[in-house]
């Protein structure tokens, strides 16, 4: 989930109508992101390092860029920070190569990492580290798993898909972790629990 919607500062109708239509026009499209980001919006350049009216500039090119899924375009709303380094690790799509298209990767990678000292990629990284290994039913890394589920900062949609994707079993930590996420306040871990167990 958007740590701008966990926030409780915007909600869908702060950016989109009822119909679902953009609410800002384009030369006031990045206040969107006010008021918390107001010095990201009035100074673009210093935060993007893109010429202040290039794609580069606009907050939802970075934060929520279009990709292909199931054959539509859709809109990511993680508002998370592009990660090179997942595309370069795990093939995922990216902000900066989805513009770059003649760079590659670790091209990305490299500037991302210069612009931002603080290695905010790391999170995003183990998360999908700990999602591969699920996928692949490599269960070296269930401890971690079961961990990552219980701990109360863990990202909805992250433990939602770690739930879905762990098999049942009569192991009790496995059990233990489960019964834990039903209490979770997140609605999306206990319709998954009630899906499994259903």
């Amino acid at each position: 989930m958007s740590p701008c919607y966990k926030s409780g500062q915007i909600d869908c109708m702060h950016c989109h109508t009822s119909s679902g239509r953009y609410r800002f026009k384009k030369e006031k499209f990045n206040n969107a992101c006010m008021p918390c980001h107001e010095d990201k919006v009035k100074d673009p350049v210093a935060h993007t390092h893109h010429p202040a009216e290039s794609e580069g500039s606009k907050c939802i090119s970075c934060h929520m860029p279009i990709t292909a899924f199931a054959r539509m375009n859709r809109s990511g709303h993680s508002m998370l920070p592009p990660t090179p380094a997942a595309t370069v690790a795990y093939g995922s799509p990216n902000a900066c190569n989805i513009c770059h298209i003649d760079k590659n990767a670790e091209w990305a990678d490299k500037y991302v990492r210069q612009w931002r000292t603080r290695d905010y990629q790391a999170p995003v990284l183990k998360r999908a580290a700990l999602i591969e290994a699920a996928h692949k039913r490599d269960w070296t890394k269930l401890p971690e798993m079961l961990a990552y589920i219980s701990d109360p900062k863990h990202d909805d949609v992250f433990a939602t898909s770690l739930i879905r994707l762990i098999p049942p079993t009569q192991d009790q930590k496995v059990l233990a972790a489960l019964l834990a996420a039903a209490k979770d306040s997140s609605p999306l871990c206990a319709e998954q629990l009630f899906r499994l167990w259903a």
